[in-house]
């Protein structure tokens, strides 16, 4: 995984926030997830949108990710 300036800056606020709102009396929540959105294309026909029409996928040669990390006050 590369990291970009954009996951590190995410996750030190986060993890700020976490260790701050016990000190400040306050319920934070946090939570992160990840999946994995490869579709199959061996279960069905798969299109690809954007590249003609009926262009049918025939693999993948890596896994799509998916990755969130949320918090919030509660």
């Amino acid at each position: 995984m590369r990291l970009t300036l954009g996951v590190v800056l995410g996750g030190a606020f986060t993890f700020l926030l976490a260790i701050s709102a016990p000190l400040q009396g306050a319920g934070l929540r946090a939570g992160a997830a990840k999946a994995v959105i490869t579709p199959d294309v061996k279960a069905g026909k798969v299109y690809m949108a954007g590249f003609g029409n009926n262009r049918v996928a025939h693999g993948c040669p890596r896994r799509s990710l998916s990755r969130s990390c949320g918090h919030w006050w509660a």
